[in-house]
């Protein structure tokens, strides 16, 4: 394909990006946006299928009504030179599978974050009536920040129609994923994706494939009548809930599996706060779901009415054993043989419904109040196709026609399409991030969307602020419903103990620092300074100061004596004034050995005179500092000389 292909005259082929049985798929850039899209390109060689081109083109339209942050956009569809193809939103990224086979096995957190992801997109799309069939990590990207976007939703159901025969490395990469119904070919239903979905979880946990095999055929018959190995037993450490969500996602019997991908959902995230939990119901089957081959005939017996008589058997006729390719072969003719049938059918209904003009007038019947599935199929036996819309509602039930057009009783040809107004339920919008809001903060983002604030619970992290929020559930950016109530995890308010500073002067170094950690306080900056008045290694001053009010986990300042005994010693009259209830005043001598407090204490309200004493080792001018509450208020010059 050429680069300067354009589609539409808008989108301007690049590089092919990727190609299956199906289709390829390229780079390109939309003209009108100048943003890069993905186009998948169906092959010429199924142009030729007509039935495949109709059912193209109706799964493209329906998955084209359907937005979600999980699942890949559809952004437009076309028709160029005989060649269908769809336009969709372009992922920079890589596919889960290669993201598998380099950091498998992932983590609980890891697995859980995007198992919830993808069941998130698979309860979208089956309320939407849209069933994947063919979920597996190759069809699932990732973006940069984590975020996974489910591709070729609509294109499975196609693929399972069309006559051109998959390559052998496509058909083992879904069987591995395939569940037990749709290996039967049976009718495929939300509980087929959710199987898959369980075998991807499966993967992303263990490093390995549920069930593996060198053919297709053998996979298939392993996923009918095997048994997984257990993902305890490949790793060890894997938590118990998690593992029981896997199993019950991939149990044989759909109706033992999860009724909605929701649920799913539930219990994943539930996985996480309980990882030991015993939370999981489980269903046992009655019904069995193996399926065996057994081509060697058995003996007749023929017995009189008593039992009595011995067992006459007739010869047994030996036949041979058919290989693999053979029975593939023979079930291939089997299914030709059915669908050229069923085509002959469709061909001679067409032809009667033409040559008779008055069986294309219908009446519409009303189904307006009726549920989907109901509706479709009313309308559906009076030879009408649907168009299904959703649109929420308070009013009207999930699942339930708000309206119709055209109207009830209206007279229209056969094959008409009515337009259907599905409820989804009641509004939905996605929850908020809450983490680091206050409670206060939450409730009213929560509220401002519609949603409501749900249990506080306080927990014990010392990397947050008291009362932020730590963590949410349902966590940001799940689609609720509105008034669907968030809880929410908080550092707890951290109780600080206080208590009057005890004297330290006189006490030894080595003494006073484990004293300090017995009071819950830190040994803080250490001075040392000559004294005259203590000995070496004793503290000669402390800050905080003795009697003030401090807090566990304080550090403590302190001035310890080096032992010399010659200084000079100088007593300075100060006078003091407090002009509210009391104040703390303090008094620092600049002094060439550094800045030592001669004096702390808390004065009450009036004038005051104090006499401030401080010893140096150096003769010269030195400087007294007052502080009033830690506010400088004067500055005192004293001479030092002689004074030994």
């Amino acid at each position: 394909m050429s680069e300067e292909k354009i589609l539409k005259g808008r989108y301007r082929l690049g590089k092919m990006v990727g190609a299956g049985g199906m289709a390829v798929v390229y780079r390109a850039l939309d003209l009108e946006t100048h943003e890069h899209v993905a186009v998948k390109m169906l092959r010429p060689e199924l142009m030729k299928d007509i039935q495949l081109l109709r059912q193209f083109r109706k799964e493209t339209q329906i998955v084209n009504q359907y937005q979600h942050r999980n699942i890949v956009r559809t952004l437009d569809t076309g028709e160029e030179d005989g060649v269908l193809f769809i336009v969709m939103e372009y992922i920079e990224g890589e596919t889960l599978k290669e993201y598998i086979e380099q950091h498998a096995p992932l983590s609980h957190e890891k697995a859980v974050d995007i198992g919830a992801q993808l069941c998130d997109a698979l309860f979208y799309s089956h309320s939407h009536h849209l069933i994947h069939r063919d979920i597996k990590p190759q069809n699932i990207l990732m973006t940069a920040d984590g975020t996974i976007k489910v591709t070729d939703f609509g294109i499975a159901r196609i693929a399972q129609q069309s006559t051109t025969t998959m390559n052998a490395s496509q058909a083992v990469g879904s069987v591995h994923y395939a569940s037990p119904e749709q290996v039967r070919g049976r009718r495929t239903t939300a509980q087929s994706d959710i199987y898959s979905a369980g075998c991807v979880l499966y993967e992303m946990v263990t490093g390995h494939l549920p069930f593996e095999g060198e053919t297709a055929v053998e996979i298939a018959i392993k996923q009918l009548n095997d048994e997984p190995v257990l993902p305890s037993k490949r790793i060890r450490d894997l938590s118990p809930a998690l593992e029981q969500v896997i199993l019950k996602a991939m149990e044989k019997d759909p109706d033992c599996r999860y009724a909605t991908a929701r649920e799913m959902d539930n219990d994943l995230r539930r996985s996480l706060r309980e990882p030991n939990g015993n939370f999981v119901e489980r269903k046992t089957s009655t019904t069995h779901f193996g399926a065996t081959m057994n081509l060697q005939l058995d003996g007749v017996r023929d017995s009189t009415a008593s039992g009595s008589r011995k067992v006459r058997q007739t010869p047994v006729q030996t036949v041979p054993r058919l290989n693999a390719f053979q029975i593939i072969l023979i079930v291939i003719i089997i299914a030709g043989l059915i669908t050229a049938g069923i085509l002959l059918k469709r061909i001679d209904d067409e032809r009667k419904e033409l040559s008779n003009p008055e069986s294309t007038s219908i009446v519409i019947p009303g189904v307006v109040g009726k549920t989907s599935n109901d509706a479709q199929q009313l309308l559906a036996s009076e030879g009408l196709h649907c168009s299904l819309v959703q649109e929420a509602s308070d009013e009207v039930p999930q699942g339930y026609v708000i309206s119709q057009e055209p109207a009830e009783d209206t007279s229209v040809s056969k094959g008409t399409a009515v337009k259907l107004v599905i409820s989804s339920g009641p509004p939905q919008a996605l929850i908020p991030e809450l983490t680091g809001m206050s409670v206060d903060e939450a409730r009213s983002a929560l509220e401002e969307l519609g949603f409501a604030l749900g249990e506080v619970t306080e927990v014990t992290d010392d990397t947050a602020a008291a009362g932020a929020i730590l963590r949410q559930d349902p966590i940001a950016d799940t689609s609720c419903v509105k008034g669907t109530q968030v809880a929410v995890w908080i550092r707890g308010q951290v109780e600080v103990v206080t208590f009057s500073m005890p004297d330290l002067v006189g006490m030894t170094e080595d003494s006073v620092g484990g004293y300090l950690r017995s009071l819950g306080l830190e040994t803080g900056e250490i001075h040392r300074i000559p004294t005259s008045s203590y000995g070496a290694g004793v503290v000669v001053q402390q800050s905080p100061a003795y009697k003030t009010t401090v807090a566990q986990g304080s550090g403590i300042e302190l001035w310890i004596s080096n032992g010399l005994s010659t200084m000079y010693k100088k007593t300075v009259p100060i006078s003091v004034t407090i002009e509210k209830e009391k104040a703390y005043v303090r008094v620092v001598a600049l002094l060439d050995e550094g800045q030592i407090p001669v004096y702390q204490q808390e004065l009450a309200e009036g004038e005051h005179s104090l006499e401030v004493t401080f010893e140096t080792a150096t003769e010269g001018t030195k400087t007294l500092v007052v502080y009033v509450d830690d506010e400088e208020t004067e500055r005192i010059s004293v001479e030092v000389q002689g004074l030994r």
